[in-house]
């Protein structure tokens, strides 16, 4: 026994660095050993606790009422085995899955076929996971029914634009309205959805993007943002000098008019293509005479669709009989 104890006593007398260092030799070995096997890549069966969730089903929950569980052979690495070996019942793996995947078969039933399920393999068992087959060739899963409401989006924003610019379209929001899932005693006092207040300073050009909503409380919307459009054009005042026509002149009649000629001044859409002028003509209509009045207005034959507004001077004239 003496001997003994003097072989695992005396590196202590001598220097119990020694051990120190061994035992965390031991320990760095063993964690690059597990570390190494880990990365390995193994074929087993797994077997995950799947908890769906869906944005797109109309009048359902978005989460599924239970969980299912996805059992196939796959080739996966060690980490993603023991990631899907500590998951449980209460615990499940939470996958979203297009609506447009889940197929309906009853009231608040829906299934993924195997063709779909493939997409999910990553989701289901892990980033490595390779799937080889899945021993269930559908996946059924059930939502509950949600009281819903359709409400149009309501876009708060404050658009200033820049000098000679303006709106050439009213502004577009994507979706323009949404499903809005709450109680029914709530749903009556909601009428739309308004978005997160956004303002746009000295705008000279289109303007697009995404914008928040704002969630009522004890409420849950089928989109939580929508994108909006903002079409900019610029204008430009531009003055154009008609000769002045007369239309509908009875035979024998010869007309005269207090001036020839007419000044249209207009707002135009920027820049214009030459020669757009020749568009543009001026008349008054002879059948407008009345026998207490010599005054005709003055037309546009029609308006091009690049001139926005416009405003003729003089807008009447005299007519002799």
């Amino acid at each position: 026994m003496g001997r003994l104890r003097d072989i695992f006593e005396g590196p202590f007398e001598q220097g119990g660095k020694d051990w120190i260092y061994l035992i965390l030799a031991l320990v760095l070995s063993a964690g690059v050993w597990t570390l190494h096997n880990l990365s390995l890549k193994y074929s087993v069966y797994l077997s995950v606790p799947v908890l769906v969730e869906c944005e797109g089903i109309e009048g359902y929950a978005n989460v599924a009422s239970e969980n299912e569980l996805v059992v196939a052979k796959c080739r996966a690495t060690g980490f993603d085995i023991l990631s899907c070996k500590m998951l449980g019942r209460s615990n499940p793996r939470k996958v979203k899955v297009a609506a447009s995947d889940l197929i309906p078969y009853s009231s608040g039933a829906f299934y993924l076929k195997n063709k779909d399920l493939q997409h999910y393999a990553s989701d289901f068992f892990g980033e490595s996971a390779q799937v080889e087959y899945y021993v269930s060739d559908t996946l059924f899963f059930r939502f509950a029914r949600r009281d819903y409401k359709k409400v149009p989006v309501e876009f708060l924003a404050t658009l200033d634009l820049a000098p000679q610019y303006f709106l050439s379209a009213p502004v577009k929001v994507i979706p323009d309205s949404v499903l809005v899932y709450a109680d029914p005693a709530r749903l009556e006092y909601i009428h739309s959805i308004q978005t997160r207040s956004l303002r746009l300073n000295q705008l000279r050009e289109n303007v697009s993007g995404d914008i928040k909503l704002k969630v009522p409380s004890s409420t849950r919307l089928s989109v939580e943002s929508v994108n909006y459009n903002v079409s900019v054009s610029r204008c430009v005042e531009l003055t154009f000098d008609l000769p002045l026509q007369i239309k509908n002149v009875p035979e024998g009649k010869l007309p005269t008019l207090s001036t020839e000629q007419v000044r249209v001044i207009a707002n135009c859409l920027f820049p214009l293509d030459s020669g757009v002028e020749q568009e543009l003509a001026a008349y008054v209509d002879y059948n407008d005479l009345s026998s207490s009045s010599a005054e005709l207005l003055v037309k546009l034959v029609s308006q091009p669709e690049w001139m926005l507004s416009y405003r003729i001077e003089p807008a009447v004239v005299n007519c002799s009989k």
